[in-house]
């Protein structure tokens, strides 16, 4: 095959080499621009993309899109062949992320209710750490607020307004309920 000017310019452009390396790799690869491009990159000759990326030979389907990856297409395919998958992240997407995170962790709310009114509410943020740091304490003290009539509800503007399950919710919430005054009036019959 017979190698342009024009190609070897596309190539010296997007690799950031000068034009007899760009021809000698253009040459190996019979002239596969892409190759050619790939060969400079696995040497370490060429510069990767602006913003990081990777070139890949394989079309990427058109309604996965995202950024191609080293296994060939795009981002959290394995390629064929291989298993499991391939995730690029930047430093800039974590960052957005856990700050999306701590967001929606600081607006959402867990409501503490008792007979229709609301006692307390603290950020899901909150709840989540003591959970995490002291759950000895925590979950008996949300079984103990549980049993004694408290109900517990999460609420925000990232939550649906009927409760995360909504009506299945509401319904074992109510059954619930009904098996723990009726175990409370047989306490009672007991003791009298």
């Amino acid at each position: 095959m017979t190698i342009t000017t024009e190609q070897v310019k596309r190539l010296c452009a997007a690799s950031g080499v000068d034009e007899i390396a760009a021809l000698s790799a253009l040459e190996r690869q019979d002239g596969d621009l892409l190759e050619a491009l790939l060969e400079l990159e696995r040497q370490g000759s060429a510069v990767p993309p602006a913003g990081g990326g990777f070139y890949s030979t394989r079309q990427a389907e058109p309604e996965a899109g995202g950024p191609l990856v080293p296994g060939g297409g795009p981002a959290g395919s394995a390629g064929p062949g291989r298993r499991g998958f391939v995730l690029v992240l930047t430093w800039g997407d974590l960052w957005k992320g856990l700050k999306d995170l701590f967001h929606k962790g600081r607006v959402n709310r867990m409501e503490v209710w008792r007979k229709g009114e609301q006692v307390t509410a603290m950020p899901l943020l909150v709840l989540l750490l003591l959970l995490a740091c002291f759950p000895q304490i925590m979950i008996p003290l949300l079984l103990i607020g549980w049993v004694l009539g408290f109900r517990y509800r999460l609420a925000g503007p990232d939550l649906p307004a009927g409760g995360l399950l909504g009506s299945a919710r509401r319904r074992a919430a109510e059954a619930l309920d009904r098996a723990a005054q009726k175990a409370r009036r047989q306490s009672r019959e007991k003791r009298k």
